[in-house]
């Protein structure tokens, strides 16, 4: 429904790699909150082991 209204909310968690984190992640996680404002992001950095 929240489609219908162009409505988007909630939380998204993303977990990556130390380097995809700080050189991948920042451009892409700043457009998506500009297009979806109302969605909260949570974020894990860790090495590859870790994060599998």
């Amino acid at each position: 429904m929240n489609a219908l209204n162009q409505k988007f909310e909630g939380s998204l968690t993303i977990a990556a790699s130390t380097t995809i984190f700080q050189y991948v992640l920042p451009q892409i996680l700043a457009e998506f909150k500009k297009k979806f404002p109302d969605i909260k992001i949570s974020t894990m950095c860790g090495n590859t082991d870790a994060i599998e």
